[in-house]
């Protein structure tokens, strides 16, 4: 069984060929050195507003991972704990990425809150990660997590147990939503702190969707002794040149 496509022609181009035509020309506009990296925070809006700030985080990791693990949160179902994907694959404008369902299966026996809830899976958060992960990291396998109702714990101990493997971590989350350019800015820099700083007292005046991804990479990276780097924040803003309601974005990656 394939997860099928939900966001395409929405959130990110229908057409294998525009994604890397979109994804070539956007290379050309910045330099980026790669480096080996442990977990990243990436946006997941449409690729017009959120799209180059989470490709210039994906294009300066270097792969030295077999599997991903993607986690986001849940914008359509209300459920408790998270849903881990039992797909065998997930289909994307330029071809399947398989699961890794050995790691999969291993996460749903281990952890109790983690169950298989199709519908949920139907999430754009972690949907427009995939035509990424497919055009930057050919023949990766990748774990899909979505959550709902759960605690900063829970996910904690999930990244902690997937750190010791061959995985990447991948947190997909966008920050404040529908403030005036200023007011976002101003409660984004509480977010952008957080994640420079590993302090998870400041996302106590951030406002995020993702942000018990946040929080809980910002507490695995100081029990791991990782440290942040390459944050980059932008705003829908940017694109629209409306500043009376905004959407934040951040990147960041972990090493």
């Amino acid at each position: 069984m394939s997860k099928e496509m939900s966001f395409n022609g929405m959130f990110y181009p229908d057409s294998c060929e525009e994604i890397k035509s979109w994804i070539s020309s956007v290379k050309k506009s910045f330099k980026f050195e790669k480096k080996e990296v442990k977990a990243a925070i990436v946006p997941h809006a449409g690729y017009i507003y959120s799209g180059e700030n989470a490709l210039s985080a994906y294009l300066k990791i270097k792969k030295t991972f077999s599997n991903i693990v993607l986690i986001g949160p849940s914008h359509r179902v209300a459920f408790s704990g998270a849903s881990i994907g039992l797909f065998d694959s997930f289909k994307t404008p330029c071809g399947e990425i398989e699961n890794d369902l050995v790691l999969a299966k291993e996460l749903k026996e281990r952890f109790s809150w983690l169950s298989f809830l199709k519908e949920a899976h139907n999430e754009h958060s972690t949907e427009v990660q995939l035509p990424f992960i497919k055009n930057i990291f050919e023949g990766t396998k990748v774990v899909e997590i979505v959550y709902s109702d759960i605690s900063l714990g829970n996910l904690v101990e999930l990244l902690d147990f997937c750190a010791k493997k061959d995985t990447l971590l991948l947190i997909s989350s966008d920050l404040s939503h529908f403030y005036t350019l200023d007011e976002a800015k101003e409660l984004d820099e509480n977010c952008l702190l957080a994640i420079k700083e590993l302090d998870l007292s400041k996302l106590k005046k951030c406002e995020a969707c993702g942000i018990m991804g946040i929080g809980a990479i910002i507490e695995v990276a100081k029990k791991r002794g990782w440290k942040s780097s390459d944050i980059k924040y932008t705003t829908s803003f940017d694109r629209s040149k409306d500043a009376s309601s905004v959407v934040g974005y951040a990147s960041a990656l972990f090493s």
